[in-house]
């Protein structure tokens, strides 16, 4: 029985190795005829197909260049290339101008665009930008002169609209005809491009348009609107000035004390203000505790000074008025 079976297995072998292609046949049908090992690459016509070494059509002869590499086979037609697998099936057809994998995905052009096919052909991507390049799991794209974002599979997260992106701080600072705005990391639009400049400082957004100044929060939302010349913040006030006059706002951009005047000292939970060479005196929340009829006005501990022509009138303060003023 072991005598037989190891015949048997020699018969096959023996079989195998003496089968062999018959060139002399196989060039009646075809023009040219190129063994390599159990295939032989024929070309009819000016086309080049694969066979087996029974004959079998493989790959009918339709192609212009057929190279097998890497477990596929790269073919050319009209111009144009492709790819099929190892037995004839058609995975990428001829219509890119260039294939070329590289990170588990097959880069592609065609047109002078360029795309993305996954391993077996599918489109991940299409030919419709200029350049892509992955940087950090997302795919930075342009198509005429603008950027945006993909993730791995081609899906947008931000669409080709913008001159420039770059992410900071889980941001992304975007640019746009000019102007500055700020999306999230999934493209989402935080701060729409309306901005000359952003910067963020102490939990705030201080933006600039048009020459003025105004603060958004950390998502977006405007604060203070850009209708100032200058803010600056001190303490719980921001001390700002629009067309030569002053005011104050509180930290969230609302209006303590109108820019009605030419100067404003603040101290403590209170304000003095100086308007057309009189002075008066705000508390914090932007009540009035004296109108601008004074020549001047000293703080004390309890009681604000208050000079006018030579006469002097104690006003006398609150309890909540006076914290910080020693």
């Amino acid at each position: 029985m072991k005598y037989s079976i190891l015949l048997l297995l020699l018969i096959v072998l023996n079989t195998s190795f003496a089968q062999e292609f018959d060139k002399e046949k196989l060039l009646q049908q075809y023009d040219k005829v190129e063994t390599h090992n159990d295939k032989a690459f024929v070309s009819k016509n000016g086309k080049v197909g694969v066979i087996d070494i029974v004959g079998n059509v493989i790959v009918p002869c339709e192609y212009d260049k057929i190279e097998f590499k890497d477990m596929r086979g790269w073919v050319a037609k009209n111009g144009k290339v492709g790819i099929i697998d190892l037995v004839g099936n058609v995975l990428v057809p001829c219509e890119y101008d260039e294939i070329e994998f590289k990170d588990m995905r097959g880069w592609v052009a065609k047109n002078g665009k360029v795309g993305i096919i996954d391993l077996v052909g599918n489109v991940l991507v299409p030919c419709e930008y200029d350049e892509i390049e992955f940087i950090d799991l997302r795919g930075w794209v342009t198509k005429n002169g603008k950027v945006g974002i993909i993730d791995l599979v081609g899906n947008v997260l931000v669409p080709c609209e913008y001159d420039e992106i770059e992410f900071k701080d889980l941001r992304g600072w975007v640019t746009k005809n000019g102007k500055v705005g700020i999306i999230d990391l999934v493209g989402n639009v935080l701060v729409p491009c309306e901005y000359d400049e952003i910067e963020f400082k102490d939990l705030r957004g201080w933006v600039t348009k048009n020459g003025k100044v105004g603060i958004i929060d950390l998502v977006g939302n405007v604060l203070v609107p850009c209708e100032y010349d200058e803010i600056v913040f001190k303490d719980l006030q921001g001390l700002v000035s629009k067309n030569g006059r002053v005011g104050t706002i509180d930290l969230v951009g609302n209006v303590i004390i109108p820019c009605e005047y030419d100067e404003i000292k603040c101290k403590g939970l209170l304000s003095i203000v100086t308007k057309n060479g009189k002075v008066g005196l705000y508390d914090i929340t932007g009540d009035v505790i004296s109108p601008c009829e004074y020549d001047r006005i000293e703080l004390l501990e309890h009681t604000a000074r208050c000079v006018k022509a030579g006469k002097t009138t104690e006003i006398k303060l609150k309890k909540k008025h006076t914290r910080g003023l020693l």
